[in-house]
């Protein structure tokens, strides 16, 4: 488990402390969270109570008080009754490989650039699941600004920063997104939940049955980030996805996913049935 010398001082680390009324001893709960994720092999704990939550940190405060905190600065969310460590098994991902690997009997030798399978016992280099990873892939929280972001709301243009000015990080309160998202791979980015919904990604949901409680994942939500809809595009789609049409006549999507990627053409099959029934009246 590797940890960035800043840790206690970045500004996810910072929130948990301030969340936890001021608690200067939050960062090591949150290392004792890490470190039980290492020993189980695991990011998911199913039916894992909040006192037992509160336990295994050695929180000293109400069990509620410590997992909300968690969850108000991006460390945990609960999706029915698992309880997930947000975003521990991407940046160990090297660590989870070793364990991988160290089952299949190591890592395979190569000679002149050709694999020669698993190693015998006697011969191969055994796999330790403490040994330094040499990608040096930081556990978040980590240090310096964070990559760029999309955000659900409007920006003001920016300036290029120069050689001694850094643009700095936006606010916490802003992000959609988890923090290094670009890192998690495409096929897990629709497993992936982001941080929090805005009301127009909730407003959307809707038209699928979607509830304001179910937070998107990262794929849908860089769809919805993407495309940047504005409240009038979401009120022209909310329209028309909330009339009455014959069903031999309907073609409006049936799945958030397929919506968000289509967007500007359902944005004029919109505008093209309100000037019909404008038309018609």
């Amino acid at each position: 488990m590797i940890v960035d010398p800043d840790f206690p001082d970045h500004w996810k680390t910072r929130m948990l402390v301030d969340a936890l009324d001021g608690d200067e001893a939050a960062p090591v709960y949150l290392l004792r969270l890490w470190a039980h994720c290492q020993n189980r092999r695991t990011a998911a704990f199913e039916n894992l109570p909040q006192a037992a939550l509160k336990a295994l940190c050695r929180f000293p405060g109400h069990p509620n008080k410590l997992e909300s905190s968690l969850a108000a600065s991006g460390f945990v969310r609960r999706e029915d009754q698992i309880l997930i460590v947000v975003g521990w098994e991407e940046y160990n991902a090297s660590l989870i490989a070793n364990w991988s690997n160290g089952r299949k009997g190591g890592r395979p030798k190569i000679t002149h650039g050709l694999s020669t399978g698993n190693p015998s016992k006697t011969h191969g280099e055994p796999i330790r699941v403490d040994k330094i990873r040499e990608d040096k892939t930081p556990l978040t929280p980590q240090g310096g600004h964070e990559p760029p972001e999309l955000f659900d709301q409007p920006q003001a243009p920016k300036q290029t920063p120069t050689a001694t000015q850094e643009e700095p990080p936006p606010p916490a309160k802003d992000r959609i997104l988890p923090p290094n998202w670009q890192r998690t791979p495409e096929r897990d980015r629709k497993r992936t939940r982001v941080l929090r919904n805005s009301e127009a990604m909730n407003r959307i949901g809707r038209f699928f049955g979607r509830k304001p409680t179910t937070l998107w994942t990262v794929a849908e939500a860089v769809a919805f980030l993407t495309i940047k809809p504005t409240p009038d595009e979401v009120d022209e789609i909310e329209r028309y996805y909330k009339a009455a049409i014959p069903k031999d006549h309907d073609y409006r999507r049936h799945d958030l996913d397929t919506l968000l990627n289509n967007w500007p053409k359902e944005l004029d099959r919109a505008k093209i049935y309100k000037s019909n029934q404008i038309a018609s009246q």
